[in-house]
């Protein structure tokens, strides 16, 4: 039986796969300009994995999108408490930080 990771386990069972066409899906919605859609299907994929720190970085990642800066920062600094070892994470609460003018 194969280890499931742990970052995968949440309200019910999602596979590694059924994760990425979610969280794909979002990124489609997202380049399609559907900015109220991808959020739901980010917001929903957080929501099904409460460990995780993909779908806040990708949360994050739609905000920086749209300039919404703070609200990229907030997503990120989720993940980073999340994952205090994910180095995208930080990666892009840095950059964040850095369109905010911050060091």
């Amino acid at each position: 039986m194969a280890e499931q990771d742990e970052s995968l386990v949440g309200i019910v069972e999602v596979s590694r796969q059924e994760a990425k066409i979610l969280l794909e899906a979002g990124f489609i919605y997202m380049e399609m300009g559907k900015f109220q859609e991808a959020d739901e299907v980010f917001q929903g994929v957080c929501s099904l994995l409460p460990k995780s720190d993909v779908p806040r970085i990708a949360l994050g990642q739609m905000y920086m999108s749209q300039g919404r800066i703070d609200e990229a920062i907030q997503s990120y600094k989720n993940a980073v408490k999340l994952r205090p070892n994910s180095a995208s994470a930080h990666a892009f609460l840095g950059e964040a930080y850095l369109f905010r003018g911050k060091p």
